[in-house]
């Protein structure tokens, strides 16, 4: 199993191989060829395409050897994340919500309960007209 540590040396002594590649120091084949040596070391996991692999075996791509030692950094920091996450019920209880049976069973309750709002407000709106109707007194004007 890769460790986080382990990458990130990996990572900072790919970053040295470029300084010193990029500055022309004394130690540069030194650590580069420390570099390409601890980048065979996670040969295992990929997380870049073929031709960058194939480019960092044959040119010695230092840079994208940092980006495919951080992608790996970041699927080894989800994985951890991923594992502590608290074992609880709440997928067990995710999934029991979604049966079929219990949308239907709340379908039938809100359909229930529409039908108990239409009659409740049909019964008052016909108290209302049944008012309305009823001939008003007659007034007389003179």
């Amino acid at each position: 199993m890769l460790n986080r540590h382990v990458l990130e040396s990996a990572i900072e002594i790919v970053n040295l191989c470029i300084e010193a590649r990029d500055k022309q120091l004394d130690l540069e084949n030194y650590y580069c060829d420390f570099a390409r040596v601890k980048y065979r070391q996670f040969n295992d996991i990929v997380t870049i395409d073929s031709s960058a692999v194939e480019k960092i075996k044959s040119d010695n791509a230092y840079e994208l050897m940092v980006l495919d030692l951080n992608g790996r950094l970041k699927n080894l920091e989800y994985s951890e994340m991923r594992r502590k996450l608290p074992k609880d019920n709440f997928g067990k209880q995710l999934n029991l919500l979604l049966q079929d049976a219990v949308i239907y069973l709340f379908l039938f309750i809100y359909i229930l309960l529409m039908i108990g709002l239409l009659v409740l407000f049909n019964t008052k709106s016909h108290n209302k007209q049944g008012y309305m109707l009823e001939k008003p007194p007659h007034i007389n004007k003179y």
